[in-house]
């Protein structure tokens, strides 16, 4: 059997009194679509900041693949070696970069070939259906215009795990419903291993292959989904 894409094992962080997580232990397979759904404060962003190597764990253990990245108190393994798109909550799209530039910002600090970056940018921005975008700043798009840049973004150094907290909270419901189809189709097209945070049941029922479910700092429940399109 192959190893699981991110091994979660007996992991528990604590800010100040504020106890994080506790005792969280889970597995996700390569070019599955996990939903971890809770409320705020429940620990979910603190899990994705653990597996992106933001945080380090106060105890247990994170292995991406056969590679252990994170130990008690300890990084094993750089974020920027953990081949990790992270959309946040507030997109943070650098505001002084138009969008060719917040892309190709990724592919600089990743030292890709300057010959190479134009062809990936315009790959990026094709496949989320922003590439008329390129030549404007963050500021001059709308909320669901930012939104897809911020996923190209992600996108645009080929990682092998996704990372998404809570990126469609600010769109009202039609645009919401739009971004989840799109997100959908880029899952089944890039087929890409995906780990998503949000307190919406929506989102889950859409984009889910598993769900699971948190409370202060702890896993409730895990439940199998069906997607809509694979539903009779």
């Amino acid at each position: 059997m192959n190893p699981a894409a991110i091994s979660i094992r007996n992991v528990s962080k604590r800010f100040s009194s504020h106890q994080a997580l506790d005792g969280v232990t889970l597995d996700v397979a390569g070019h599955e679509s996990v939903v971890i759904l809770g409320p705020s404060g429940c620990g979910k962003t603190t899990l994705l900041r653990l597996i992106a190597g933001l945080e380090v764990p106060d105890r247990g253990e994170i292995w991406l693949g056969t590679v252990q990245a994170a130990s008690p108190g300890r990084s094993l393994l750089p974020p920027y070696r953990r081949q990790i798109g992270f959309v946040f909550q507030d997109l943070a799209l650098w505001p002084h970069l138009t969008v060719r530039g917040n892309l190709q910002f990724v592919l600089g600090a990743a030292r890709l070939a300057k010959d190479q970056r134009d062809s990936r940018v315009r790959d990026a921005l094709m496949r989320v259906r922003a590439d008329g975008f390129a030549d404007r700043y963050p500021h001059e798009l709308s909320g669901g215009e930012q939104q897809r840049v911020a996923l190209a973004r992600a996108l645009v150094g080929n990682p092998q795990l996704l990372l998404l907290d809570e990126p469609l909270s600010s769109l009202d419901a039609e645009l919401r419903s739009t971004m989840r189809s799109e997100l959908a189709r880029l899952q089944r097209t890039l087929a890409l291993t995906t780990v998503y945070v949000t307190h919406d049941p929506d989102d889950a029922a859409t984009l889910a292959d598993r769900v699971v479910q948190m409370r202060a700092g702890r896993i409730v429940a895990v439940n199998d989904m069906k997607r809509p399109e694979d539903r009779a």
